[in-house]
């Protein structure tokens, strides 16, 4: 399956959200413990080693301070069932895999498509940039608190409804806004 960066990103964020590390790396066989600092360890699957440096954190990440490996649920199945990073995501999006994710997952992709993503960007942009400019209106007048308070309003309206919203409608907005103060 082909994505873009983003779409790549967000999946394979997506996928370290929902998989626990610590139940994946346990599945595979091992059996990490709590050292006496209270931090999971373990000797590290991706490479031979005598002490245990492989620690597995509470932020869904692990990083063994033999081999300088770390990262995600992602990274982790690449290293050590040495799979592309495209088998990664492939595994996660056949629903016979162990997360049954399918369609969260293709959900993702969809919604990150090149104009939907570009779209969203330039309406969280722009609202951003609506923000700034409201509230420099305010630090300069504050008799136009009311004025602005309103607009604060119609923001959270328009830009709190995703129908019909394309460019040029998020631009329309923005002047509108602007002229009203």
């Amino acid at each position: 399956m082909t994505m873009t960066k983003a779409q790549n990103k967000a999946v394979a964020k997506h996928i370290n959200e929902r998989v626990d590390l610590l139940e994946m790396i346990k599945g595979h066989g091992f059996e990490p413990w709590e050292d006496s600092t209270g931090k999971l360890r373990m000797k590290c699957p991706l490479h031979n080693e005598k002490t245990a440096s492989f620690f597995i954190y509470p932020n869904n990440s692990y990083y063994c301070f033999g081999c300088a490996s770390g990262g995600g649920v992602v990274q982790f199945i690449i290293e050590y069932d040495n799979k592309t990073y495209d088998e990664v995501i492939d595994m996660f999006i056949d629903d016979t895999d162990v997360t049954s994710d399918k369609f969260l997952v293709n959900s993702v992709i969809k919604n990150l498509t090149a104009d939907k993503f570009k779209i969203i960007q330039h309406k969280n942009n722009m609202k951003y940039q609506l923000g700034i400019y409201l509230r420099g209106i305010l630090y300069k007048d504050s008799e136009k608190k009311e004025d602005v308070v309103r607009c604060y309003k119609e923001m959270d309206m328009f830009f709190g409804n995703d129908q019909n919203v394309n460019e040029d409608s998020i631009d329309e907005f923005v002047e509108k806004i602007m002229d009203m103060i």
